[in-house]
This record gives structure tokens, sequence and C-alpha cells, in this order.
């Protein structure tokens, strides 16, 4: 159902890769040295695939689907559920897991995410394993883990620091617990320090500009990601039923299922605080899913109850409990718009990587193009690029005064873009459009010098594409535009500014 899934962004970093594979460097524009990435390990993975002969969605998908499989086998072989009792409840996580959408489509999607997910997992199993055994060598290893997990994704910083400060607390040796959660902060603390100094002296910032781009604290962030936090949770409520369950029984709970719930509560309320995100799948909550399930052996254990030969109105409920979460976590797929919408792919990416495709056979190669797909556009046309929203734009994504009605996800800035003078704008998405969506569109469209300066083509890509560009005219409009229709584009661009809540 999703294998023709792909999310757009990640096309961001395959244009990355194919730029260093061309020995231009790491970067989304020759000469421009800018940090638009925020999945820094795929990258580094994807790269010696793509030697070998794949192509970069192809390696994406391969470490992606490889990471889905590594967590259910890590659960199946008892690494990650070390179940005395009734190992074959086991089985329960890898069935929830694997019914899963959301944790399919994350392994398909291009960006990484399973492989964050898996690398958390497996800090979390070394760090309770560490404590379990009293071993050293888990808690280094755990150390090394969540330093790939931060070059994986950059929150892996907090998560770090919030479990290596939990170990020694939830400890009865605290001293001992203390000093291997400093053994594991001692690999990390190089790694990680060694991986931020590389992007300061590369790119010249110590993070990533896409995070500039997209975090900024503000209101319009926090209902975003109060949103995004409550349409997960009405589409999986189990597994926060789960973490719930986890959280009473916690007496009950091993080393693993501890962290585990921590990691829960951290990724659900970071990404809450974070704002949330607009692409399908509830992408950033798949390492809420994956910990999520590692308490369920032991809340089915719960419902059986004591004892090997638990009775049959226990066995009838634990069983049913199951089924029903597992009935529940398939009918996501059909009743979620959110993933529902995913399956065969989404139309504006299916469109971009047409459209791409067309502008680098019919412009001139060294064209500059404006437009907000900075993903499958940028990659398949080959052309320079303005990154309208800002994630691979440096003056974009630093703009503080932002108009105060805009609450769209990524910033923009119209003035910026006429400065840059670019041969031709796409407004909106894939296909161009009439009417502005984005912040920069809207701040272009009300602007009379973009009309003075910019006319209106419409292209046919094929017997079903059409492309509205803006194309920079060769000299100046001459004519003077009216006063009625000055205050008709104004019009568009306030109202369009006015319902500009991309929330998920």
């Amino acid at each position: 159902m999703f294998r023709e899934y792909v999310t757009d962004d990640a096309f961001i970093s395959f244009r990355y890769q194919s730029h260093a594979l061309a020995g231009e460097g790491l970067v989304f524009n020759v000469g421009e040295r800018v940090a638009g990435w925020t999945n820094g390990l795929l990258i580094l993975l994807v790269l010696p695939l793509e030697m070998l002969g794949f192509d970069a969605l192809t390696g994406a998908r391969i470490l992606g689907v490889g990471s889905n499989l590594a967590i259910l086998l890590m659960i199946a072989l008892g690494f990650a559920v070390p179940v005395k009792r009734r190992p074959l409840l086991r089985t329960v996580p890898v069935l929830f897991l694997a019914c899963n959408s959301s944790f399919i489509m994350q392994g398909l999607a291009g960006l990484g995410g399973s492989v964050f997910s898996m690398l958390i997992l497996l800090a979390v199993c070394l760090l309770s394993r560490a404590e379990e055994q009293s071993s050293d060598a888990r808690a280094v290893g755990g150390g090394i883990v969540l330093a790939l997990a931060l070059i994986a994704r950059p929150e892996a910083l907090f998560f770090a620091a919030a479990l290596l400060l939990a170990v020694p607390m939830l400890s009865g040796d605290r001293r001992a617990a203390g000093r291997r959660s400093g053994l594991a902060l001692l690999v990390f603390v190089p790694i990680a320090a060694g991986y931020v100094l590389w992007i300061y002296a590369y790119y010249g910032t110590f993070y990533q500009n896409s995070l500039t781009a997209k975090v900024g604290m503000t209101a319009e962030q926090l209902m975003r990601g109060g949103h995004y936090f409550v349409r997960f949770a009405s589409a999986y409520p189990f597994h926060l039923a789960v973490a719930a369950a986890l959280f009473a029984l916690n007496a009950k709970a091993n080393w693993t299922e501890r962290l585990s719930l921590i990691g829960v509560v951290f990724f659900l309320v970071f990404y809450a605080v974070a704002g949330g995100d607009w692409m399908l799948g509830y992408r950033l909550y798949h390492p809420v899913l994956v910990l999520s399930a590692i308490g369920l052996p032991l809340v089915t254990e719960a419902l059986l109850g004591p004892g090997q030969a638990p009775g049959a109105l226990r066995r009838g409920a634990a069983i049913g409990a199951v089924a029903a979460g597992l009935i529940a976590s398939l009918n996501t797929t059909r009743w979620d718009g959110r993933v529902r919408r995913a399956v065969g792919g989404e139309d504006y990416v299916n469109h971009g990587i047409e459209v791409g495709r067309w502008l680098r056979e019919n412009l001139p190669p060294h064209s500059l193009l404006a437009t907000n797909t900075a993903g499958s556009v940028a990659y398949y046309s080959g052309l320079p690029i303005v990154d309208m929203m800002g994630i691979t734009d440096k003056e974009i994504a630093g703009r503080r005064d932002l108009p105060a009605g805009w609450k769209g996800i990524e910033k923009g800035d119209g003035e910026y873009v006429l400065q840059r003078c670019p041969d031709y704008i796409m407004l909106g998405s894939s296909r161009g459009s009439d009417t502005p969506m984005f912040l920069s569109d809207i701040e272009l469209y009300g602007n009379p010098y973009f009309w003075r300066y910019y006319e209106r083509m419409l292209l046919g890509v094929d017997e079903d594409t059409e492309v509205v560009l803006f194309r920079r005219r060769p000299s100046p409009a001459t004519e003077t535009m009216s006063e009625e229709r000055l205050r008709e584009i104004r019009e568009v661009a306030a109202n369009q500014l006015s319902k500009s809540a991309f929330r998920y």
C-alpha cells in the first residue's frame, strides 16, 4: 500500500548527496554552504550505497526498511523485551508494529526516521542491560549509539541528556549507576562535539539551518504542536494506553520498560513543544510507536494474571485487548486521512518529480528558480534554487519580523526573493499556482514590483500536468497597474495570510 510513498523533503537530502558525489561538496546549491538537512547519518550511509550503483531513494529505503526489520528482530529475539516467564508474549509488540501503517510508512519515506528509532531503541536496550548486568561495556556502547542517534537527528542531544540523568535517579545504587551514566557521557560528548564542530567548520553555524527555519517557540508553534499530539492520540490511543498502563505497572517493570516509558514521554512532549510536523503518517512519533510497544508484554502478562495457567476469563480479556488493539491499528489506515493519503504516494511529490524532469530538459541549465518545493522539483531539475521556505536558505530562515497574521509552518521573505532576481518563480507547490499559499508567495503576490518584473506562463508538462511559472521579463512592464488591480491583489494576499493555518 505504501511502496510508492516518499516524503518530498527526502529529495533535499538526495540533492546534497548528488552534489557531494559530483565533487561539489555537501551543499544544496553549488557554492553555497547551508546545512538544510537534519538527517546526517542517513546521508552518510546512503552515499556509499549510491557509489555501489543504487539510486538515492532506493538506498534510503534499504536503510529505512532494514531499520524497521532490525527493530522487529530486536523485540522478537528478546534483546528489547526480555520476558522470562512467557517468551511468546514478545510476538505481541512485533504484531502491533508490523500492522501499524505509520511504522511501515517511515521505512519507505526516505528521511531516516526508522534509522533514528532503531538507534533510540538500541541505546535504551544497551543502557538497560548495563544496569541489569552492571556492565561498563554496555554503558559505553549506549553512549556511542546515542552519539550516532544525534547524527541521525539533532533532538537526540536532549534525549541523551534526559536518559543519562534518569538512569541514576531510577537506580537503587545511584553511585554505581551514576558512574555508568558518566561512562556513557564520556564517549558521547567527544563524538557529539566533533560532529557539531564539523558542522560549524563547514557551514559556519553550530546547528542545522532547517531548525532555524522551522522552530521559533511562538504561541502558534505550541498550538500546532498540541494539535499534532491530539491527532496522534486520536489515531493511536492504544499505544498511549499501553504507556499509561506501563506507568501504573512501574513497580513490576524492568529497566528496558522503564527507560522506554521515559522515551515515550520525552518524545511526546518534545515534538509537541517543537510544533509538530506537516508530513503524513505521524513521522515524528515513530519512536513513540516503537518504545510504547516495548511495554505490551508486561501489560499483557498483567492481564493474564499470576501463574502459568491463568483463568479462562483473564486469558480471554488479554486476547480480546490485544485483538482490539490490532484491529484499531489496522483500521487507522482506513479512517485516518493523514495515513490514507499516503497510499499510492502523494500527488504533489509525484507531480514534482515530473515537473522537475521537464524543467531540466526545457529551461536553460543555469536558470535560477525560486520555489517552495525544494525537494522533488529541485532534485530532478538540477537548477540552482531559491528555497522560498528557507530550509536551505540562511536569510529566509533567519528572518524574525514575520507578519502578525502568519501562521504557516515554514518562514518566507518575498522581498528577499525579489532581490535574488530569480529567472523563474513558482508559487504554491510542485505545479505552481496563480494563488499564493506560503509566506514568500503571499508577499510576492502583494508586491507591485513582482507584477512589473515577472510575467505568467502556463506550460504543458504532459497530457495530465500543467505548471504555472512566473518568468522574469526581458524588461520591466511599462504599463501602470490600475488602482483597482492593485487593490485586488492586496486583498487576495491579505486573505491568504489570514487563513494560513497549516496544521496537521
